[in-house]
């Protein structure tokens, strides 16, 4: 029975406390202007306990705990939590008691519930206050219920120029202080056009207008450097001043064979074609006129070769044309064929003008190279009856062309005046009625 005695001391204590009205371990600080505040409450401690159980690690520390403040206190040598009420017409704020309507302003900007400078929309960020500087960063910086206003985010734009021109939209810069826009121009190799087509600000740089240093066929200045030539494969060359280019041949003997050289209007050069057989000269085509061509009968042991000569300072592109007579739609072909179909179609480059021979019951095709917002313009002009003009465009990309443009009136003049819609290739072909034969002027511009 003696060694209850201690406990039964302490739960009498406890009774004691409790029948007084006094909560264990806090108290009421009475409100402002009524009494003089106790500013050291002291608590009610717990009873002596053998360890202390850490429940707090600095003395004095305070928190808020609802609207109450937690304090960090000594009881019996350990520290621990003392919850101290604030009265009625008090809250918690950083740890302490204070009156109503005193400015509650958790970020620090100035800004918050019952502060003079007004309301904050967040009042957990300084930088979002109604005085704050609108950045491009998808928030509500100043607090006016509109987002990155001023900086046109989401409205379609444009970068480059030209034929570099792409459009985008407006987004919000890295450092927040600008919108860009998504768009990346486009830009192609500079190609002797009188345009930038890569857009840097300068036209035709890089000496690109200097045919020498572009011609894919050099070196083919004489006879053992010849640019070796398909049947039937036309493409172009470049001639530079008082150049001559070399060309080479393989024939089957007995077959007759056409070489042609064709010149455009715009890049003319005064050029001679001369033939040779087994390094031996055996004809010349020198005659005015944008078409000088050789026709023979290849003979057994014999190689073949051409040479273009260009006989003044200019510079000027030509068209080569090498093919078996046998395939020739009419007596008249002319130096661009074969280009009956799409898929044999002569190239054209721009301010092409030129002559050419439309055989009964066929088209002739061309392509050419054009860039979205040019104008293409192309007229044929018939010294036959009648001629008609189609334009095939691929605007999807997928490699299937169909027609987009047509001009097929009851006339021998035939124009189609086009803004391109697309960058890329472009394909055209000319037509006659049944029993239509005979020349025609090709002129293009784009």
């Amino acid at each position: 029975m003696r060694n209850l005695f201690p406990y039964l001391l302490f739960v009498v204590f406890l009774v004691n406390c409790a029948e007084a009205g006094l909560d264990e371990d806090s108290t009421e600080i009475p409100t402002p202007g009524t009494t003089t505040p106790n500013t050291n409450p002291t608590p009610v401690t717990k009873p002596p306990t053998a360890t202390c159980l850490d429940q707090c690690v600095t003395q004095n520390e305070s928190l808020c705990d609802g609207k109450n403040v937690k304090k960090c206190v000594i009881v019996d040598t350990c520290l621990d939590w003392q919850t101290v009420r604030c009265g009625e017409s008090e809250s918690c704020k950083d740890g302490a008691c204070v009156a109503a309507g005193s400015c509650v302003d958790n970020d620090q900007d100035g800004y918050g519930q019952g502060c003079p400078a007004g309301p904050d929309c967040d009042d957990t960020k300084p930088a979002v206050n109604p005085a704050a500087k609108e950045v491009c960063d998808g928030v509500d910086n100043n607090c006016n219920s509109m987002t990155d206003e001023g900086f046109n985010v989401g409205m379609t734009c444009t970068v480059g120029s030209g034929t570099c021109q792409s459009s985008g939209t407006n987004t919000c810069s890295a450092d927040t202080l600008s919108a860009i826009c998504s768009a990346t121009p486009s830009s192609v190799p500079e190609i002797c056009d009188s345009k930038d087509n890569n857009c840097d600000g300068m036209i035709d740089e890089g000496n690109v207008c200097n045919f020498c240093n572009t011609d894919p066929n050099e070196p083919n200045n004489i006879m053992g450097t010849a640019t070796a030539i398909i049947e039937s494969k036309p493409f172009w060359g470049l001639v530079c001043p008082t150049d001559v280019d070399y060309y080479k041949v393989t024939t089957t003997a007995g077959k007759s064979y056409q070489f042609t050289v064709k010149l455009p209007a715009a890049l003319y050069a005064d050029v001679k074609l001369e033939g040779f057989g087994n390094g031996t000269l055996l004809a010349t085509s020198d005659e005015a006129g944008d078409n000088l061509g050789l026709q023979w009968t290849a003979q057994a042991n014999t190689t073949y070769a051409f040479a273009v000569t260009n006989k003044d300072a200019a510079e000027g592109a030509y068209y080569v044309s090498f093919l078996d007579q046998s395939k020739k739609k009419c007596a008249n072909e002319d130096g661009l064929a074969p280009n009956q179909d799409i898929n044999t179609a002569a190239e054209l480059i721009p301010q092409w003008k030129t002559d050419a021979f439309l055989c009964d019951g066929t088209e002739d095709w061309y392509f050419m190279a054009a860039t979205a917002g040019e104008t293409i313009d192309i007229l044929a002009d018939g010294v036959i009856t009648d001629v008609d003009v189609y334009l095939w465009g691929d605007p999807e990309g997928d490699n299937s062309f169909s027609v987009i443009s047509q001009s097929a009136t009851d006339s021998t003049t035939e124009t189609i005046t086009l803004t391109a819609p697309y960058t890329g290739n472009y394909y055209f072909h000319v037509q006659g009625l049944p029993g239509t034969t005979g020349f025609y002027d090709i002129r293009l511009q784009h």
